[in-house]
């Protein structure tokens, strides 16, 4: 089985973490099947941007013509519906499956909107929709009016959890160079619009006035990243936060294990289902979660997280608080259990075999 995988996003020298699940996924399909990969990789030039927009748009529609693909995996629909909807056109046969990711099917700005046009087309043309939550299906089917039948929900490529484990504090701290005799609240994620960020700062700042013994880790950057340097220090919580714009993949499992306490405090509507989330959890971390959009996906009160009332940071506090208290192992026990339940051994299998079934059956 031959597939022409095509994305936007995808990891570089420059930015590693850049479209990591993508990578993923790809390594994945490589498994069993004969995967060509098209991308472009993250840039900060305009004018650098555009020429590799092109380039990615006009060598998608050529191989895809004149190379014989079973068929075509593509990520983010906003970003490949326009050499797709041509290829449709010139070669209606051509199976196309589509991963969703997040705001190209919920937009969260006039920018994303423009998109919708070609994303709408592009999703009822194609043979299959990979989605990364049931809560992402939900829209698919009730927003885009998508046979249920044609949805696979394949959570962002799992979590590895015999990396994502259990840790011992002092090793984790000794790895990272971290001081071992403060309490831990962690956040990681980007530093963007509706992330959070912000009501956990303001959350966690009456956390650490009553107790001094509190610290926090943040490990992300992004476009708001002024914003959240100011807000630190109107909170006069400069000598608090331990902020790291960027962390190697394989050193996020010491990190976590470090934390008393993950929170992941998104209030996007477009968060599809929140990998970091299930990396803590797994990591049999204490965590903190949202209860809506994707983390709701997972995420169930008292049994394997602390969920809060989204975007209410006084709620957030509250629940913070009662995490750093709690003192069973019931709900990380859980919460580990959950984990595995999108365990990438466990998932890919039923993965793959929906890959086989869109062409035939393939040995």
């Amino acid at each position: 089985m031959k597939i022409l995988m095509i994305s936007n996003m995808y990891p570089s020298k420059n930015y590693p973490n850049y479209g990591s699940f993508v990578a993923n996924v790809e390594k994945t399909l490589k498994k069993k099947f004969e995967v060509e990969t098209i991308y472009i990789t993250k840039t900060n030039n305009l004018i650098m941007k555009i020429i590799k927009y092109i380039i990615f748009y006009v060598k998608v529609i050529i191989l895809s013509c004149y190379r014989k693909y079973d068929l075509i995996y593509a990520h983010y629909a906003s970003h490949t519906a326009f050499p797709l909807l041509i290829i449709k056109k010139i070669i209606p046969s051509r199976k196309i499956i589509i991963n969703v990711h997040g705001n190209d099917i919920i937009p969260e700005s006039k920018k994303d909107e423009k998109y919708l046009p070609l994303v709408k087309k592009i999703l009822l043309k194609s043979t299959a929709i990979i989605s990364p939550s049931e809560y992402f299906s939900n829209i698919l089917k009730k927003e885009y009016n998508i046979d249920a039948k044609k949805i696979f929900i394949y959570p962002s490529g799992g979590v590895d959890t015999k990396i994502f484990k259990k840790i011992n504090k002092n090793d984790a701290c000794m790895k990272l160079n971290i001081d071992t005799k403060y309490n831990y609240i962690g956040y990681v994620g980007r530093i963007e619009i509706n992330k959070g960020w912000d009501i956990f700062l303001k959350a966690c700042k009456k956390i650490t006035d009553e107790n001094k013994n509190v610290r926090l880790i943040v490990v992300g950057n992004g476009s708001e990243k002024q914003e959240f340097k100011k807000l630190i220090e109107n909170l006069n919580l400069s000598l608090k936060v331990n902020w790291l714009d960027f962390m190697p993949q394989e050193n996020l499992p010491y990190l976590y294990n470090i934390l008393n306490v993950f929170v992941f405090p998104t209030y996007r509507k477009s968060e599809s289902l929140g990998l970091v989330g299930l990396e803590a959890m797994s990591c049999e971390v204490k965590t903190v979660l949202p209860d809506a959009y994707g983390p709701s996906s997972y995420g169930i009160n008292n049994f394997n997280s602390f969920v809060f009332e989204s975007k209410n940071e006084n709620d957030l506090s509250k629940k913070i608080k009662l995490a750093l208290s709690y003192n069973k192992n019931d709900i990380q026990k859980n919460a580990r259990e959950t984990a595995l339940k999108y365990d990438i051994n466990n998932i890919n299998d039923s993965f793959m075999n929906f890959i086989k079934e869109i062409e035939g059956s393939y040995e």
